[in-house]
Protein backbone atom coordinates (compact mmCIF):
# COMPACT_ATOMS: atom_id res chain seq x y z
CA UNK A 1 0.00 0.00 0.00
CA UNK A 2 1.21 3.41 -0.61
CA UNK A 3 1.26 6.07 1.87
CA UNK A 4 -0.73 8.35 -0.14
CA UNK A 5 -3.62 5.91 -0.20
CA UNK A 6 -2.83 5.49 3.36
CA UNK A 7 -3.78 9.04 3.93
CA UNK A 8 -7.09 8.84 1.56
CA UNK A 9 -8.39 5.83 3.77
CA UNK A 10 -8.21 8.08 6.52
CA UNK A 11 -9.97 10.37 5.11
CA UNK A 12 -12.60 7.91 4.16
CA UNK A 13 -13.04 6.04 6.98
CA UNK A 14 -14.07 9.40 9.19
CA UNK A 15 -16.12 10.49 6.09
CA UNK A 16 -17.56 7.24 4.43
CA UNK A 17 -17.47 8.99 1.37
CA UNK A 18 -16.53 7.97 -1.90
CA UNK A 19 -13.60 9.18 -4.25
CA UNK A 20 -13.30 11.97 -6.75
CA UNK A 21 -10.59 12.51 -9.85
CA UNK A 22 -11.09 9.10 -10.86
CA UNK A 23 -13.45 6.84 -13.28
CA UNK A 24 -15.58 4.77 -11.48
CA UNK A 25 -17.32 3.04 -14.36
CA UNK A 26 -18.35 -0.50 -14.49
CA UNK A 27 -20.04 -2.79 -16.76
CA UNK A 28 -23.42 -4.69 -16.53
CA UNK A 29 -22.79 -7.72 -19.33
CA UNK A 30 -25.57 -8.70 -21.29
CA UNK A 31 -26.76 -10.78 -18.63
CA UNK A 32 -28.55 -8.48 -16.24
CA UNK A 33 -27.70 -10.24 -13.52
CA UNK A 34 -23.82 -9.66 -13.56
CA UNK A 35 -21.95 -6.35 -12.78
CA UNK A 36 -18.59 -6.59 -13.58
CA UNK A 37 -16.01 -3.92 -12.02
CA UNK A 38 -14.33 -2.01 -14.64
CA UNK A 39 -10.54 -1.16 -13.65
CA UNK A 40 -8.94 0.62 -15.98
CA UNK A 41 -5.15 -0.18 -16.00
CA UNK A 42 -4.99 -1.41 -12.67
CA UNK A 43 -5.30 -5.38 -13.50
CA UNK A 44 -3.36 -7.24 -16.02
CA UNK A 45 -5.57 -8.60 -18.50
CA UNK A 46 -4.84 -12.00 -17.03
CA UNK A 47 -6.86 -10.50 -13.97
CA UNK A 48 -10.51 -10.16 -13.41
CA UNK A 49 -11.81 -7.59 -11.11
CA UNK A 50 -14.41 -8.46 -8.83
CA UNK A 51 -18.23 -9.33 -10.33
CA UNK A 52 -21.63 -9.68 -8.75
CA UNK A 53 -23.57 -12.70 -10.03
CA UNK A 54 -27.47 -12.25 -8.43
CA UNK A 55 -29.32 -15.07 -7.85
CA UNK A 56 -32.40 -14.33 -6.28
CA UNK A 57 -31.59 -12.72 -2.96
CA UNK A 58 -28.14 -13.61 -3.21
CA UNK A 59 -24.91 -11.89 -4.80
CA UNK A 60 -22.24 -14.39 -5.83
CA UNK A 61 -18.45 -12.25 -5.45
CA UNK A 62 -15.51 -13.27 -6.90
CA UNK A 63 -12.45 -11.50 -8.44
CA UNK A 64 -10.42 -8.52 -7.71
CA UNK A 65 -11.38 -5.29 -6.12
CA UNK A 66 -10.24 -2.46 -8.29
CA UNK A 67 -11.47 1.22 -8.88
CA UNK A 68 -14.69 0.50 -10.54
CA UNK A 69 -15.84 -2.00 -7.98
CA UNK A 70 -17.95 0.55 -5.68
CA UNK A 71 -19.96 1.67 -9.05
CA UNK A 72 -21.10 -1.86 -9.85
CA UNK A 73 -22.23 -2.84 -6.26
CA UNK A 74 -23.92 0.76 -6.76
CA UNK A 75 -25.82 -0.71 -10.07
CA UNK A 76 -26.52 -3.97 -8.66
CA UNK A 77 -28.26 -2.55 -5.83
CA UNK A 78 -29.73 -0.27 -7.86
CA UNK A 79 -31.40 -3.19 -10.19
CA UNK A 80 -32.22 -5.94 -7.87
CA UNK A 81 -33.12 -3.86 -4.16
CA UNK A 82 -34.15 -7.69 -2.41
CA UNK A 83 -30.07 -8.46 -1.83
CA UNK A 84 -29.75 -9.86 1.82
CA UNK A 85 -26.23 -11.63 1.48
CA UNK A 86 -23.21 -11.41 -0.14
CA UNK A 87 -21.78 -14.79 -1.55
CA UNK A 88 -17.89 -14.27 -0.83
CA UNK A 89 -16.75 -17.32 -3.41
CA UNK A 90 -13.10 -16.27 -4.33
CA UNK A 91 -11.21 -12.66 -3.55
CA UNK A 92 -7.53 -12.78 -3.79
CA UNK A 93 -7.52 -8.77 -2.90
CA UNK A 94 -7.66 -5.38 -3.47
CA UNK A 95 -5.73 -3.32 -5.73
CA UNK A 96 -7.32 -0.31 -4.47
CA UNK A 97 -7.51 0.00 -0.75
CA UNK A 98 -9.50 3.18 -0.86
CA UNK A 99 -12.36 1.95 -3.56
CA UNK A 100 -12.18 -1.66 -0.90
CA UNK A 101 -13.14 0.75 2.31
CA UNK A 102 -15.82 2.77 -0.22
CA UNK A 103 -17.37 -0.70 -1.23
CA UNK A 104 -17.24 -1.98 2.29
CA UNK A 105 -18.95 1.15 3.78
CA UNK A 106 -21.92 0.71 1.05
CA UNK A 107 -22.27 -2.87 1.93
CA UNK A 108 -22.51 -1.95 5.44
CA UNK A 109 -25.12 0.93 5.10
CA UNK A 110 -27.28 -1.82 3.26
CA UNK A 111 -26.98 -4.00 6.06
CA UNK A 112 -26.18 -6.72 3.80
CA UNK A 113 -24.68 -10.05 5.52
CA UNK A 114 -22.00 -12.04 4.18
CA UNK A 115 -21.32 -15.56 3.99
CA UNK A 116 -18.68 -17.72 2.71
CA UNK A 117 -18.83 -21.34 1.79
CA UNK A 118 -16.48 -24.27 2.81
CA UNK A 119 -14.86 -24.25 -0.92
CA UNK A 120 -14.68 -19.88 -0.76
CA UNK A 121 -11.34 -18.06 -0.53
CA UNK A 122 -10.74 -14.82 0.21
CA UNK A 123 -7.59 -12.82 1.43
CA UNK A 124 -6.44 -9.59 1.87
CA UNK A 125 -8.56 -6.88 1.00
CA UNK A 126 -11.54 -9.51 0.05
CA UNK A 127 -11.01 -10.61 4.05
CA UNK A 128 -11.59 -7.04 4.74
CA UNK A 129 -14.50 -6.81 2.96
CA UNK A 130 -16.30 -9.88 4.10
CA UNK A 131 -15.96 -8.22 7.16
CA UNK A 132 -18.38 -5.47 6.53
CA UNK A 133 -21.23 -8.11 6.51
CA UNK A 134 -24.13 -6.97 8.89
CA UNK A 135 -24.09 -10.82 9.76
CA UNK A 136 -21.35 -12.79 8.89
CA UNK A 137 -21.62 -16.76 8.44
CA UNK A 138 -18.16 -19.04 7.72
CA UNK A 139 -18.78 -22.78 6.71
CA UNK A 140 -15.78 -24.41 8.24
CA UNK A 141 -13.01 -25.24 5.85
CA UNK A 142 -13.28 -22.00 4.03
CA UNK A 143 -9.96 -19.92 3.24
CA UNK A 144 -10.00 -16.83 4.80
CA UNK A 145 -5.96 -15.23 4.00
CA UNK A 146 -4.55 -12.13 6.15
CA UNK A 147 -0.73 -10.40 5.56
CA UNK A 148 0.77 -7.41 6.14
CA UNK A 149 0.73 -4.48 3.67
CA UNK A 150 3.64 -2.47 2.29
CA UNK A 151 4.87 0.49 0.49
CA UNK A 152 7.28 0.91 -1.64
CA UNK A 153 10.19 0.52 0.69
CA UNK A 154 8.70 0.04 4.02
CA UNK A 155 6.75 -2.82 5.72
CA UNK A 156 3.71 -2.21 8.45
CA UNK A 157 5.92 -3.61 11.05
CA UNK A 158 8.50 -0.93 10.33
CA UNK A 159 5.83 1.48 12.47
CA UNK A 160 5.38 1.15 15.72
CA UNK A 161 2.87 -0.20 17.79
CA UNK A 162 0.68 2.98 18.09
CA UNK A 163 1.65 4.84 14.87
CA UNK A 164 -0.98 6.87 12.64
CA UNK A 165 -0.78 4.52 9.68
CA UNK A 166 -1.92 1.57 12.01
CA UNK A 167 -5.24 3.56 12.98
CA UNK A 168 -6.94 3.49 9.66
CA UNK A 169 -7.38 -0.47 9.86
CA UNK A 170 -8.08 -0.47 13.79
CA UNK A 171 -11.02 2.17 13.11
CA UNK A 172 -12.55 0.19 10.65
CA UNK A 173 -12.42 -3.08 12.35
CA UNK A 174 -14.11 -1.03 15.18
CA UNK A 175 -17.12 0.44 13.07
CA UNK A 176 -17.42 -3.58 11.49
CA UNK A 177 -17.62 -4.55 15.28
CA UNK A 178 -15.13 -6.58 16.18
CA UNK A 179 -15.10 -7.30 19.34
CA UNK A 180 -11.01 -6.91 19.46
CA UNK A 181 -10.21 -4.18 16.22
CA UNK A 182 -6.66 -3.62 17.55
CA UNK A 183 -5.55 -7.24 18.58
CA UNK A 184 -7.14 -8.61 15.13
CA UNK A 185 -5.27 -5.69 12.91
CA UNK A 186 -1.93 -6.56 15.15
CA UNK A 187 -1.97 -10.06 14.09
CA UNK A 188 -2.91 -9.50 10.48
CA UNK A 189 0.50 -7.78 10.12
CA UNK A 190 2.66 -10.23 11.83
CA UNK A 191 0.86 -13.53 10.69
CA UNK A 192 2.91 -12.83 6.85
CA UNK A 193 4.20 -10.77 4.92
CA UNK A 194 3.13 -9.04 2.06
CA UNK A 195 4.64 -11.42 -0.10
CA UNK A 196 3.39 -14.19 1.79
CA UNK A 197 -0.56 -14.63 3.47
CA UNK A 198 -1.80 -16.62 6.22
CA UNK A 199 -4.93 -18.67 6.40
CA UNK A 200 -6.52 -18.41 9.80
CA UNK A 201 -7.52 -21.48 11.57
CA UNK A 202 -11.26 -22.00 12.67
CA UNK A 203 -9.50 -21.11 16.34
CA UNK A 204 -8.29 -17.53 15.21
CA UNK A 205 -11.93 -17.00 13.50
CA UNK A 206 -13.63 -17.72 16.60
CA UNK A 207 -10.85 -15.59 18.49
CA UNK A 208 -11.51 -12.39 16.88
CA UNK A 209 -14.77 -12.65 15.98
CA UNK A 210 -14.93 -12.67 12.10
CA UNK A 211 -17.87 -14.38 11.84
CA UNK A 212 -20.31 -17.38 13.12
CA UNK A 213 -18.35 -20.62 12.14
CA UNK A 214 -20.82 -23.48 10.77
CA UNK A 215 -20.73 -27.06 9.56
CA UNK A 216 -21.09 -27.63 5.85
CA UNK A 217 -24.42 -28.48 5.41
CA UNK A 218 -25.37 -26.69 1.88
CA UNK A 219 -28.11 -24.93 0.88
CA UNK A 220 -31.88 -26.30 1.87
CA UNK A 221 -35.60 -26.37 1.03
CA UNK A 222 -37.35 -26.96 3.63
CA UNK A 223 -39.42 -23.47 4.07
CA UNK A 224 -42.60 -22.36 2.58
CA UNK A 225 -42.39 -18.47 1.43
CA UNK A 226 -44.14 -17.61 4.27
CA UNK A 227 -41.78 -19.61 6.71
CA UNK A 228 -38.65 -18.00 4.76
CA UNK A 229 -40.31 -14.02 4.84
CA UNK A 230 -40.60 -14.47 8.32
CA UNK A 231 -37.03 -15.79 8.97
CA UNK A 232 -36.10 -12.83 6.79
CA UNK A 233 -37.91 -10.10 9.07
CA UNK A 234 -36.20 -11.82 11.77
CA UNK A 235 -32.56 -11.40 10.36
CA UNK A 236 -33.23 -7.90 9.06
CA UNK A 237 -34.70 -7.20 12.79
CA UNK A 238 -31.72 -8.08 14.44
CA UNK A 239 -29.24 -6.15 11.68
CA UNK A 240 -31.57 -2.99 12.25
CA UNK A 241 -31.12 -3.32 16.23
CA UNK A 242 -27.35 -3.76 16.08
CA UNK A 243 -26.09 -1.44 13.34
CA UNK A 244 -28.84 1.91 14.38
CA UNK A 245 -28.29 1.31 18.07
CA UNK A 246 -31.78 0.82 18.80
CA UNK A 247 -30.93 0.16 22.20
CA UNK A 248 -27.38 -1.42 24.11
CA UNK A 249 -27.30 -5.09 23.77
CA UNK A 250 -30.95 -5.94 22.84
CA UNK A 251 -30.18 -7.30 18.85
CA UNK A 252 -27.09 -9.48 20.46
CA UNK A 253 -30.04 -10.55 22.80
CA UNK A 254 -32.51 -11.54 20.09
CA UNK A 255 -29.93 -12.96 17.62
CA UNK A 256 -29.14 -15.52 20.54
CA UNK A 257 -32.44 -15.97 22.26
CA UNK A 258 -33.66 -19.94 21.41
CA UNK A 259 -37.50 -19.59 19.97
CA UNK A 260 -39.57 -21.67 18.93
CA UNK A 261 -41.88 -20.63 15.80
CA UNK A 262 -45.31 -22.36 14.85
CA UNK A 263 -46.46 -22.05 11.33
CA UNK A 264 -50.55 -22.25 12.02
CA UNK A 265 -53.05 -23.22 8.84
CA UNK A 266 -54.60 -19.93 8.28
CA UNK A 267 -58.62 -21.39 8.20
CA UNK A 268 -58.65 -24.05 10.66
CA UNK A 269 -55.97 -22.84 12.86
CA UNK A 270 -54.02 -26.09 13.19
CA UNK A 271 -50.15 -26.62 13.30
CA UNK A 272 -48.48 -26.86 9.59
CA UNK A 273 -45.15 -26.80 10.49
CA UNK A 274 -42.59 -25.54 13.14
CA UNK A 275 -38.86 -24.08 13.42
CA UNK A 276 -36.48 -24.05 16.07
CA UNK A 277 -34.38 -20.74 16.58
CA UNK A 278 -31.19 -20.75 18.37
CA UNK A 279 -31.31 -23.99 20.18
CA UNK A 280 -28.81 -24.90 23.04
CA UNK A 281 -29.56 -28.11 22.25
CA UNK A 282 -30.14 -29.34 18.91
CA UNK A 283 -32.91 -32.78 18.79
CA UNK A 284 -32.38 -35.65 16.98
CA UNK A 285 -35.08 -35.15 14.59
CA UNK A 286 -34.46 -31.90 14.00
CA UNK A 287 -33.06 -30.41 10.51
CA UNK A 288 -30.99 -27.69 9.98
CA UNK A 289 -32.00 -24.98 7.75
CA UNK A 290 -29.01 -23.83 4.59
CA UNK A 291 -28.10 -20.47 5.36
CA UNK A 292 -29.82 -19.53 1.99
CA UNK A 293 -32.83 -19.69 4.41
CA UNK A 294 -31.66 -19.05 7.94
CA UNK A 295 -29.51 -15.86 6.93
CA UNK A 296 -27.29 -15.40 10.12
CA UNK A 297 -29.82 -17.50 12.44
CA UNK A 298 -29.19 -20.66 13.29
CA UNK A 299 -32.31 -22.72 12.87
CA UNK A 300 -34.28 -26.29 12.40
CA UNK A 301 -37.16 -27.65 11.08
CA UNK A 302 -39.12 -29.50 13.92
CA UNK A 303 -42.32 -31.11 13.78
CA UNK A 304 -42.06 -33.29 16.56
CA UNK A 305 -45.35 -33.02 19.38
CA UNK A 306 -46.19 -29.86 17.32
CA UNK A 307 -49.44 -30.09 19.14
CA UNK A 308 -47.86 -29.80 22.64
CA UNK A 309 -46.33 -26.37 21.94
CA UNK A 310 -49.12 -25.19 20.63
CA UNK A 311 -51.33 -26.26 23.41
CA UNK A 312 -48.87 -24.57 25.85
CA UNK A 313 -49.38 -21.34 24.16
CA UNK A 314 -53.18 -21.70 24.07
CA UNK A 315 -52.96 -22.20 27.79
CA UNK A 316 -51.86 -18.52 27.88
CA UNK A 317 -53.03 -16.14 25.21
CA UNK A 318 -52.88 -18.20 22.44
CA UNK A 319 -50.37 -16.17 20.72
CA UNK A 320 -47.33 -16.47 22.43
CA UNK A 321 -45.57 -18.22 25.41
CA UNK A 322 -42.61 -16.66 27.37
CA UNK A 323 -39.82 -18.60 29.19
CA UNK A 324 -41.25 -22.35 28.28
CA UNK A 325 -38.50 -24.94 29.32
CA UNK A 326 -38.12 -27.39 26.64
CA UNK A 327 -34.84 -29.49 26.02
CA UNK A 328 -33.28 -28.22 29.39
CA UNK A 329 -33.53 -24.14 28.01
CA UNK A 330 -35.79 -21.71 28.04
CA UNK A 331 -37.91 -20.97 24.59
CA UNK A 332 -40.01 -18.27 23.35
CA UNK A 333 -43.00 -19.46 21.91
CA UNK A 334 -44.58 -17.98 19.51
CA UNK A 335 -48.07 -18.98 16.10
CA UNK A 336 -48.13 -17.14 13.18
CA UNK A 337 -50.38 -17.26 10.38
CA UNK A 338 -49.88 -16.32 6.78
CA UNK A 339 -51.95 -13.13 6.66
CA UNK A 340 -50.20 -11.55 9.62
CA UNK A 341 -46.55 -12.75 8.40
CA UNK A 342 -46.29 -11.99 5.09
CA UNK A 343 -49.42 -12.20 2.43
CA UNK A 344 -49.69 -10.32 -1.57
CA UNK A 345 -46.00 -10.18 -1.94
CA UNK A 346 -46.22 -7.55 0.93
CA UNK A 347 -44.76 -7.71 4.77
CA UNK A 348 -47.06 -7.84 7.51
CA UNK A 349 -46.36 -6.54 11.38
CA UNK A 350 -48.18 -8.98 13.58
CA UNK A 351 -45.98 -11.60 13.56
CA UNK A 352 -42.51 -10.07 13.70
CA UNK A 353 -43.45 -7.08 15.89
CA UNK A 354 -45.21 -9.00 18.23
CA UNK A 355 -41.84 -11.25 18.28
CA UNK A 356 -39.59 -7.99 18.50
CA UNK A 357 -41.58 -6.64 21.43
CA UNK A 358 -42.26 -9.67 23.58
CA UNK A 359 -38.97 -10.86 23.59
CA UNK A 360 -37.86 -7.39 24.83
CA UNK A 361 -39.66 -8.41 27.85
CA UNK A 362 -37.65 -11.26 28.43
CA UNK A 363 -34.59 -8.77 27.49
CA UNK A 364 -35.85 -6.21 30.57
CA UNK A 365 -36.62 -9.25 33.09
CA UNK A 366 -32.73 -9.50 32.73
CA UNK A 367 -31.49 -5.78 32.63
CA UNK A 368 -34.23 -3.68 33.85
CA UNK A 369 -34.96 -2.23 37.71
CA UNK A 370 -38.55 -1.62 38.81
CA UNK A 371 -39.54 1.96 39.43
CA UNK A 372 -40.26 2.96 43.45
CA UNK A 373 -43.29 1.67 44.21
CA UNK A 374 -44.60 -0.04 40.81
CA UNK A 375 -47.19 -2.03 40.25
CA UNK A 376 -49.21 -3.54 37.12
CA UNK A 377 -52.60 -3.73 37.04
CA UNK A 378 -55.25 -4.56 34.08
CA UNK A 379 -58.04 -2.63 35.54
CA UNK A 380 -58.76 -0.43 37.76
CA UNK A 381 -57.26 2.58 36.37
CA UNK A 382 -59.19 5.61 36.97
CA UNK A 383 -60.75 6.90 33.71
CA UNK A 384 -62.66 9.61 33.30
CA UNK A 385 -63.18 12.48 30.88
CA UNK A 386 -60.38 14.61 32.51
CA UNK A 387 -57.84 11.54 31.94
CA UNK A 388 -58.88 11.34 28.45
CA UNK A 389 -58.58 14.53 27.81
CA UNK A 390 -54.67 15.05 28.78
CA UNK A 391 -53.82 11.41 27.76
CA UNK A 392 -55.34 12.52 24.05
CA UNK A 393 -53.23 15.85 24.25
CA UNK A 394 -50.33 13.88 25.20
CA UNK A 395 -50.75 11.38 21.45
CA UNK A 396 -51.30 14.44 19.70
CA UNK A 397 -48.37 15.98 21.45
CA UNK A 398 -46.37 12.91 19.89
CA UNK A 399 -48.09 12.03 16.22
CA UNK A 400 -45.69 13.23 14.29
CA UNK A 401 -42.85 10.77 15.77
CA UNK A 402 -39.93 9.77 15.23
CA UNK A 403 -38.54 12.54 13.13
CA UNK A 404 -35.58 14.41 12.94
CA UNK A 405 -35.35 16.92 15.88
CA UNK A 406 -32.98 19.64 17.32
CA UNK A 407 -31.85 18.87 20.73
CA UNK A 408 -33.96 22.28 21.52
CA UNK A 409 -37.23 20.69 19.56
CA UNK A 410 -36.89 17.36 21.79
CA UNK A 411 -36.72 19.56 25.06
CA UNK A 412 -39.71 21.72 24.30
CA UNK A 413 -42.10 18.66 23.29
CA UNK A 414 -40.79 16.98 26.55
CA UNK A 415 -42.04 20.09 28.59
CA UNK A 416 -45.10 19.47 27.13
CA UNK A 417 -45.20 16.01 27.87
CA UNK A 418 -44.28 17.20 31.37
CA UNK A 419 -46.71 19.18 31.77
CA UNK A 420 -49.81 17.02 31.04
CA UNK A 421 -48.43 14.00 32.40
CA UNK A 422 -48.14 16.05 35.57
CA UNK A 423 -51.70 16.73 35.47
CA UNK A 424 -52.50 13.34 35.11
CA UNK A 425 -50.98 12.76 38.58
CA UNK A 426 -52.42 15.36 40.19
CA UNK A 427 -56.50 15.14 39.55
CA UNK A 428 -55.71 11.02 40.25
CA UNK A 429 -57.61 10.76 43.36
CA UNK A 430 -57.23 6.50 43.37
CA UNK A 431 -55.83 5.25 46.81
CA UNK A 432 -53.12 3.26 44.82
CA UNK A 433 -52.18 6.72 42.60
CA UNK A 434 -52.38 4.64 39.64
CA UNK A 435 -51.21 7.42 37.40
CA UNK A 436 -47.81 7.82 39.09
CA UNK A 437 -47.48 4.25 40.31
CA UNK A 438 -49.05 2.19 37.75
CA UNK A 439 -48.88 4.68 34.03
CA UNK A 440 -45.18 6.06 34.55
CA UNK A 441 -44.11 2.34 34.74
CA UNK A 442 -46.34 1.47 32.20
CA UNK A 443 -44.62 3.71 29.85
CA UNK A 444 -41.07 2.66 31.13
CA UNK A 445 -41.79 -1.21 30.27
CA UNK A 446 -44.59 -1.11 27.57
CA UNK A 447 -43.16 2.57 25.93
CA UNK A 448 -39.79 0.68 25.65
CA UNK A 449 -40.59 -2.58 24.06
CA UNK A 450 -42.76 -0.16 21.53
CA UNK A 451 -40.22 2.07 21.28
CA UNK A 452 -37.57 -0.97 20.11
CA UNK A 453 -40.83 -2.36 17.96
CA UNK A 454 -41.13 0.67 16.27
CA UNK A 455 -37.61 1.51 15.72
CA UNK A 456 -36.82 -1.91 14.91
CA UNK A 457 -39.57 -2.51 12.25
CA UNK A 458 -39.19 1.23 10.43
CA UNK A 459 -35.09 0.47 9.68
CA UNK A 460 -36.00 -3.47 8.80
CA UNK A 461 -38.21 -3.66 6.32
CA UNK A 462 -39.30 -1.21 3.63
CA UNK A 463 -43.15 -0.92 3.76
CA UNK A 464 -42.65 -0.08 7.28
CA UNK A 465 -40.34 2.94 7.07
CA UNK A 466 -43.24 5.45 7.94
CA UNK A 467 -44.43 3.89 10.69
CA UNK A 468 -45.29 6.33 13.88
CA UNK A 469 -45.59 5.75 17.81
CA UNK A 470 -49.12 6.84 17.88
CA UNK A 471 -51.61 5.31 15.17
CA UNK A 472 -54.13 6.92 13.47
CA UNK A 473 -56.67 4.78 15.64
CA UNK A 474 -55.45 6.20 18.83
CA UNK A 475 -57.95 8.75 17.97
CA UNK A 476 -61.05 7.15 16.92
CA UNK A 477 -64.21 8.12 19.45
CA UNK A 478 -65.88 4.77 18.01
CA UNK A 479 -65.55 2.23 20.69
CA UNK A 480 -67.37 -0.89 20.82
CA UNK A 481 -68.41 -0.50 24.83
CA UNK A 482 -67.01 0.75 28.08
CA UNK A 483 -64.76 -1.95 28.58
CA UNK A 484 -62.91 -1.42 25.69
CA UNK A 485 -62.10 2.44 26.24
CA UNK A 486 -60.87 2.00 29.79
CA UNK A 487 -58.45 -1.13 27.91
CA UNK A 488 -57.38 1.90 25.80
CA UNK A 489 -57.05 4.99 28.19
CA UNK A 490 -56.02 3.02 31.40
CA UNK A 491 -53.63 0.45 29.48
CA UNK A 492 -52.92 1.15 25.80
CA UNK A 493 -52.15 4.47 25.72
CA UNK A 494 -48.94 3.98 27.41
CA UNK A 495 -47.55 1.73 24.88
CA UNK A 496 -47.32 5.01 22.30
CA UNK A 497 -46.85 7.44 25.24
CA UNK A 498 -43.73 5.94 26.56
CA UNK A 499 -42.86 4.63 23.16
CA UNK A 500 -42.64 8.17 21.39
CA UNK A 501 -41.30 10.29 25.22
CA UNK A 502 -38.26 7.76 24.88
CA UNK A 503 -37.23 8.66 21.55
CA UNK A 504 -37.53 12.40 22.44
CA UNK A 505 -35.25 11.64 24.91
CA UNK A 506 -32.91 10.54 23.23
CA UNK A 507 -33.31 13.37 20.07
CA UNK A 508 -32.76 15.56 23.27
CA UNK A 509 -29.54 13.87 24.14
CA UNK A 510 -30.31 11.27 26.51
CA UNK A 511 -28.57 8.17 27.07
CA UNK A 512 -32.25 6.10 27.04
CA UNK A 513 -30.11 3.44 28.75
CA UNK A 514 -30.45 4.76 31.74
CA UNK A 515 -33.90 4.05 32.01
CA UNK A 516 -32.50 0.57 32.54
CA UNK A 517 -32.62 1.38 35.94
CA UNK A 518 -35.86 2.00 36.39
CA UNK A 519 -36.08 5.51 35.33
CA UNK A 520 -38.86 6.36 34.09
CA UNK A 521 -39.45 8.23 30.73
CA UNK A 522 -41.55 11.03 32.86
CA UNK A 523 -38.48 11.09 35.69
CA UNK A 524 -35.94 11.03 32.78
CA UNK A 525 -37.92 13.82 31.17
CA UNK A 526 -37.89 16.14 33.75
CA UNK A 527 -33.82 15.34 34.38
CA UNK A 528 -33.29 16.40 30.81
CA UNK A 529 -35.36 19.65 30.75
CA UNK A 530 -34.77 21.06 34.27
CA UNK A 531 -36.61 23.84 35.96
CA UNK A 532 -39.64 25.40 34.02
CA UNK A 533 -43.05 26.95 34.64
CA UNK A 534 -44.88 23.61 34.59
CA UNK A 535 -48.50 25.76 35.33
CA UNK A 536 -47.83 27.98 32.54
CA UNK A 537 -46.64 25.30 29.99
CA UNK A 538 -50.10 23.47 31.30
CA UNK A 539 -52.16 26.49 30.27
CA UNK A 540 -50.93 27.44 27.45
CA UNK A 541 -51.31 24.06 25.91
CA UNK A 542 -55.18 24.35 27.11
CA UNK A 543 -55.42 27.81 25.04
CA UNK A 544 -55.25 25.92 21.96
CA UNK A 545 -57.64 24.48 19.21
CA UNK A 546 -56.19 21.38 19.03
CA UNK A 547 -56.59 20.91 23.32
CA UNK A 548 -60.27 21.45 22.54
CA UNK A 549 -60.59 19.21 19.95
CA UNK A 550 -59.26 16.79 21.97
CA UNK A 551 -61.80 17.48 24.43
CA UNK A 552 -64.64 17.27 22.21
CA UNK A 553 -63.48 13.74 21.38
CA UNK A 554 -62.76 12.66 25.18
CA UNK A 555 -66.52 13.88 26.20
CA UNK A 556 -67.41 11.49 23.11
CA UNK A 557 -65.52 9.02 24.42
CA UNK A 558 -65.86 9.08 27.92
CA UNK A 559 -70.07 8.90 27.70
CA UNK A 560 -69.47 5.25 25.62
CA UNK A 561 -71.38 2.85 28.19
Amino acid sequence: MKKQILTMSILIALTGCGSEGKSNDSTVTNNSNVFTSQCGDQLSPQELGLSFVVKGDVAELKGVICQGSPKAFEQMMAKHRNIKLLKFVSIDGSVDDESNLELAYQVRAKQLDSYIAANGSIASGGTDLFLAGANRTIERGATIGVHSWATEDQVATDFPVGHEYHQPYIDYYKKMGLPDPEGFYYFTINAASAQDIHNMTAQEITKYGLGKLVSVGGETALTSEVDSKLLEQVNASVNALKFQSVWGGYGDYLSETPAYLLHLDENNGTPVTAYLVNPPKVPEDAQKLGVNESGALDVYKYETNMHIFHDAINRGNGAYERQYTFNGAKYYLQVYKPSETFIKGEHQRNTIALAVHEMFHDYQEEHFKYPANHFNELTGYPVNVEQITYKLAVLNLFKSLPKVMTQDEAKSMLKQYIALTQEQINIDNSSKQYAKNMGLGQELFEGSAWYVEVMALRNALPNFSDLKFVEPYAFTTNYQNRESVESQFGWGYFYPSGGAAIYALKAAGYDILQLEKGVTPFEAAKQVVGTFDVTDTLNQIKQSDEFKTMEQSAATINAIR
